[in-house]
């Protein structure tokens, strides 16, 4: 017996839903599991149907991207396909952002959506080949898998470096309130020594400042917060 993919289409125009619902009905391989114009029943219904695709309407702008990022998480296994009537580069990005497996125009042939669903079933990305003919969402993307990269790679280093038995004492206090005079007081030394530690543990940390580096260690568990 041949699997059929369970589809669970998502838009708030009761016609434009209605058709396509009964015309993917009609397609070998294909069974709508259910229709709604609510994003909150669609997120019930995601739960009792357990579709394997879901087409998103589009056209509700940011609230479909809200949606979107909610199914994700909800349900990773799940692709999202979502259509539109106007291809824009800043729904694009977003859609991209949101995990969105494809991005079709609302007027795509009957035929084309049912290749489309196919292609995310499969596990597949239609929605990449958007980036050849967007240069400019391209390049957002790339920003911001750069960005991501430079993240990742700060975060191994936090978890790499050690401090020293001052600098955890010294990160101690700074998490207090103290300021580095009262820190010098404290310890009894000086307070360009106490700026030089705070400059190094900086550059252990990769932090971008005090507060930053009392954030770490106390992720890190190597302080506690009074």
């Amino acid at each position: 017996m041949t699997l059929r993919t369970r589809v669970l289409i998502v838009d708030g125009n009761l016609i434009f839903r209605q058709a396509l619902s009964r015309g993917l009905d009609l397609e070998a391989g294909i069974e709508v599991v259910g229709d709604t114009g609510d994003k909150e029943q669609a997120l019930y219904l995601l739960r009792l149907m357990s579709p394997h695709v879901v087409i998103l309407d589009g056209d509700a702008g940011a609230g479909a991207m809200e949606t979107a990022v909610r199914i994700r998480r909800f349900a990773p296994g799940v692709s999202t396909v979502l259509l539109t009537s106007s291809l824009r580069d800043e729904d694009l990005y977003m859609a991209i952002r949101a995990g969105v497996a494809a991005y079709l125009r609302k007027s795509l042939g009957m035929q084309d959506m049912v290749n489309a669903i196919g292609s995310v079933t499969r596990g597949e990305r239609p929605i990449t080949e958007w980036l050849r003919t967007r240069p400019k969402v391209a390049s957002l993307v790339l920003e911001q898998f750069q960005d991501f990269s430079m993240d990742a790679v700060g975060e191994r280093a936090r978890n790499t470096v050690t401090l020293s038995d001052r600098e955890l004492e010294i990160l101690g206090y700074i998490a207090q309130g103290n300021p580095n005079r009262r820190i010098a007081n404290l310890l009894g030394i000086k307070e360009q020594s106490i700026k030089n530690y705070v400059t190094t543990i900086l550059h252990k940390l990769s932090a971008n400042d005090r507060t930053h580096a009392v954030s770490i260690a106390l992720k890190r568990g190597w302080i506690e917060s009074d």
